[in-house]
C-alpha cells in the first residue's frame, strides 16, 4: 500500500474515509488517525495498525455540537454549552452513546463514546465532506510520542495507512482535555491542553442563576423556600460572608488593615468594626468593598463546585445583590417588595419587636425605587391569608371557577383580552382565556422577546367526582347521582361529608347555566352514604381500596316522593327541583359538566394558627402565588407569563392541558407581535413550575 500525502484534495480524503480507509488527520493537538467510527472494519484497523487494545475505546471526531444527539443520548445542557463554548478545541466530551448507532467495537462494549470537535479547518472540512464521524486516536503506534507533523505520521504508519492530511505542524502539541458528562459529578479523566479552570468557570457561567434581593419584611425567604424545593442551590451570601470570618485569615487581615484594632486573636471585634463604619458612610463603603470581593470570589467557587456537580438551577440571596456586583451573573435578578405596613407587621411577627423598632428597620433600608431601577423583575409580595381565602380559594372550588376569579383579578389589574394580531408594547397587560379552563396573562417587558421571557405555571384542577351524563337513579326511594372519579383520589375519604355541586349545563335552548348548590351555608349538601359499624363487619375486613368502591361513589341528592302515584317518584321529584331552580331536564344533563366536591371552606390548622387546610389547597396555593406575582407586576425588564393550566390531575392531556398547543399559540402570537422566532425566545426563557410533592 501506499500512502497518499494529500495537501488540498480533501474530497480525496473524505472519499477514503467513507470507504474504510484509515487516513493521518491534523488537529490544533496532535495528529490523528482517523477511520469511518460507524465501520467496525475500519475501526478493527485503527485497533491494529496502533497496536491498540480493543478494550480501550476510541473517541469520534464530530463537526460541531449539533452532532451531539446522532451519536448520544441523554445530553445534558451543559455539555451543549461547553460544546458551543471551546468547540472546534481541544476538549472531549464522555456522554452516553447511542448504542444502536455507535458500534461496541468503539465503544470497547461500554454504554458511553468521547466526542471531539478538532479546531483544524482541514479537518473539519474532510468531516463535513464525508459526512460521518471520525474514530480517531493519536496517530502514533501505542506507546510512542505523538505525532505533531505528518512527516512525523508517515514515519510511523508510511504503507500502512491511505493517507495523511499535511495541515502543517499542530499548534498545541498535547492532546484534549476528557471531560465525561455521562454522570454526575463530572470529572476529568485527562487533563490536557483546555485547563480544568477554564472548564469550570464555563460550567458556572452555564448556570441558571437567579438573584434575589430586597428590604426585610418584603418576603425573600418564600422565593427562595419555592426555588430550593424546586431543585436550586440557594446561597445565603450573608452566612458565606460570617463563615468566611470565622475562616479566612486573608479576609480578616484586609479588614484589619483598613481599620486596625478590629480583629483581636484572630477573631473580628464586631462592636468595635460596627462602631466605626456604621458612623461614616465612607468607612462603610470601605468594608463593603472588602467583604464584596471576598464574597464574590466563594460564590464563585461554590457556583463552580455545583455546576460539575451537575446543577442547573441556583438562587443567590443578598442584600447587597446589586451593589456587590453580584447581581451581574444572574440571569434574573428579582426584588421582592411589600406595603410598608405589611412588612412592619411582618418583622413584629418574624422578630418579635415592637412596632417602633420595626418601622425604624424599615425606613433605614434602600427604597422601592432602588430596586425597581436595578432588577430585571419586581414582584410585590402584598398577598395575604384573608386575600387568599376568601378571594380566591374558596370561591374557586373547579378549574372553571379558578379561571374566572383570576380573569375578574387580573381585569381589577389592568388586564385586557389579547386579540390576535393586536400591537403591543413595553408595560401592556393581556390574558387569554382558554374555553373558561385555563388561563394565560403576559405583561409586555422592556426588553424583546428575543432575550426570553420569565415564566410561571401551576394547575388549577383538583381531583374530585363527576357526574356521569346519564347520571341519575332511583333506589329503595332515595335518588341517587352516579359519578367517576377524575385525579387520584382515596375513594374512603369522600363518604359522609358534605359535598357542593359545582358545574354549567348547557339547554337545549342554547343557554348556558351556572350551577353551585351548597356553597351558600343557607343551601341543601349532598352526601354519599355509607355503612353503620354494626352493619360493616364484611367491609372493614377488606382493604381500604376494596372497601370502597369507586361505583360505591353515588350522590343521595334527594328522598322526598313526587306527590302522585308511578314509578320513580322521588328522581322525578328531584328533577321538578331541578327545573325550577335552573330550567334543567333529565336530557340536560348528557350536555352538562357537573361535579361534586367537599362543602368545607379553608380553615386555620392548629393552635398557632401556623397552617391552612382546605380541599384543593396543595395545588391552588401555587396558582394563587403565581397569579398574585404577575398582578403585581410593574414594567418588568423582560416579558412575564403567568400560566394556569387544566388536566394536570389526569395528564395534562386535552385542549385546555399542557400538551395542547394552546400556550405555545400564546407565546407564537406574542413572539410574532415583535417579529421575534418562537424558539429564540424559548431558548433564553425561564420557566418555573410550581406544584406540590
Amino acid at each position: 500500500m501506499k500512502t497518499i500525502l494529500i495537501r488540498e484534495d480533501l474530497e480525496q480524503a473524505a472519499a477514503l474515509l467513507r470507504n474504510g480507509g484509515l487516513v493521518g488527520v491534523p488537529t490544533e493537538t496532535v495528529y490523528g488517525l482517523a477511520g469511518n467510527g460507524l465501520d467496525e472494519a475500519a475501526v478493527r484497523r485503527i485497533y491494529e495498525v496502533k497496536g491498540r487494545p480493543e478494550v480501550k475505546p476510541l473517541a469520534l471526531m464530530v463537526s460541531g455540537a449539533e452532532e451531539m444527539e446522532r451519536y448520544c443520548e441523554d445530553v445534558p445542557q451543559a455539555a451543549k454549552a461547553l460544546a458551543e463554548r471551546f468547540w472546534p478545541g481541544p476538549l472531549s466530551i464522555v456522554l452516553k452513546a447511542r448504542t444502536d448507532v455507535v458500534p461496541e467495537i468503539v465503544r470497547a462494549g461500554g454504554e458511553t463514546v468521547s466526542l471531539r470537535c478538532p479546531d483544524h479547518a482541514m479537518t473539519l472540512q474532510a468531516l463535513k465532506l464525508a459526512g460521518i464521524p471520525f474514530a480517531a486516536p493519536s496517530a502514533n503506534p501505542s506507546g510512542s510520542p505523538s505525532p505533531k507533523t505528518a512527516d512525523e505520521v508517515l514515519s510511523y504508519f508510511n504503507g500502512q495507512i491511505d493517507a495523511v492530511i499535511d495541515g502543517g505542524p499542530c499548534g498545541l502539541g498535547r492532546e484534549s482535555t476528557i471531560l465525561d458528562m455521562s454522570r454526575v459529578p463530572y470529572r476529568i479523566l485527562r487533563q490536557g491542553a483546555l485547563a480544568a479552570e477554564e472548564i469550570r468557570a464555563a460550567l458556572a457561567e452555564n448556570l441558571r442563576v437567579i438573584g434575589i434581593t430586597g428590604p426585610s419584611g418584603a418576603g425573600k425567604t418564600t422565593a427562595l423556600s419555592l426555588l430550593r424545593e424546586k431543585g436550586a442551590f440557594v446561597l445565603d451570601c450573608d452566612a458565606v460572608y460570617h463563615e468566611l470570618l470565622e475562616r479566612d485569615a486573608t479576609l480578616l487581615g484586609a479588614i484589619e488593615q483598613a481599620f486596625p484594632g478590629t480583629v483581636k486573636d484572630g477573631a473580628l471585634d464586631r462592636k468595635t468594626l460596627g462602631t466605626v463604619v456604621f458612623s461614616d458612610p465612607d468607612a462603610l463603603e470601605t468594608l463593603n468593598g472588602i467583604t464584596h470581593r471576598f464574597v464574590s470570589e466563594e460564590i464563585g467557587r461554590r457556583l463552580s463546585d455545583f455546576a460539575t456537580a451537575g446543577g442547573t438551577l441556583a438562587a443567590l440571596d443578598a442584600v447587597e445583590l446589586i451593589a456587590s456586583g453580584l447581581g451581574e451573573i444572574c440571569d434574573l435578578t428579582i426584588g421582592v417588595l411589600a406595603d410598608e405596613e405589611l412588612r412592619v407587621r411582618r418583622i413584629m411577627a418574624r422578630d418579635g419587636i415592637g412596632r417602633e423598632a420595626a418601622l425604624l428597620r424599615v425606613r433605614a433600608q434602600k427604597p422601592e425605587e432602588y430596586y425597581r431601577q436595578n432588577c430585571g423583575a419586581v414582584v410585590y409580595n402584598n398577598g395575604d391569608r384573608e386575600q387568599f381565602t376568601e378571594k380566591f380559594f374558596n370561591s374557586s372550588r373547579t378549574e372553571r371557577e379558578a379561571v374566572d376569579n383570576a380573569i375578574a383579578l387580573a381585569e381589577a389589574a389592568g388586564f385586557v383580552p389579547y386579540v390576535p394580531g393586536m400591537a403591543l408594547k413595553s408595560g401592556d397587560r393581556v390574558y387569554c382565556n382558554n374555553r373558561g379552563k385555563a388561563l394565560m396573562l403576559a405583561v409586555i417587558g422592556k426588553k424583546p422577546l428575543s432575550g426570553g421571557a420569565v415564566i410561571a405555571g401551576a394547575h388549577v384542577d383538583a381531583p374530585r367526582l363527576d357526574l356521569k351524563q346519564v347520571t341519575m337513579y332511583e333506589s329503595e326511594e332515595m335518588a341517587y347521582c352516579k359519578t367517576h372519579y377524575y385525579g387520584g383520589i382515596k375513594k374512603y375519604q369522600w363518604v359522609t361529608i358534605p359535598l357542593e355541586l359545582h358545574g354549567v349545563v348547557a339547554l337545549k335552548s342554547g343557554e348556558t347555566v351556572k350551577v353551585v348548590i351548597g356553597r351558600d351555608p343557607d343551601e341543601p349538601k349532598f352526601v354519599i352514604t355509607d355503612l353503620l359499624p354494626h352493619l360493616a363487619q364484611d367491609q372493614m375486613k377488606k382493604t381500604m381500596a376494596e372497601g370502597i368502591t369507586g361505583e360505591g361513589l353515588n350522590i343521595l341528592i334527594g328522598s322526598a316522593p313526587y306527590a302522585d302515584d308511578g314509578k320513580d317518584r322521588v328522581k322525578l321529584a328531584v328533577m321538578s327541583i331541578l327545573n325550577d331552580m335552573y330550567g334543567i331536564t333529565e336530557e340536560d344533563f348528557i350536555s352538562a359538566e357537573l361535579t361534586a366536591v367537599p362543602a368545607f371552606d379553608v380553615c386555620e390548622i392548629g393552635l398557632d394558627r401556623s397552617l391552612i387546610g382546605g380541599y384543593g389547597h396543595d395545588d391552588r396555593v401555587c396558582a394563587f402565588a403565581e397569579l398574585q406575582a404577575i398582578l403585581d407586576v410593574k414594567d418588568p425588564e423582560r416579558s412575564c407569563v403567568c400560566l394556569l393550566c387544566d388536566k394536570e390531575e389526569i395528564g395534562s392531556e386535552g385542549v385546555t392541558g399542557m400538551q395542547s398547543q394552546a400556550f405555545d399559540t400564546f407565546m407564537a402570537d406574542l413572539c410574532e407581535s415583535q417579529n421575534v422566532p418562537q424558539r429564540r425566545c424559548y431558548e433564553k426563557s425561564i420557566c418555573l413550575s410550581a406544584d406540590v410533592t
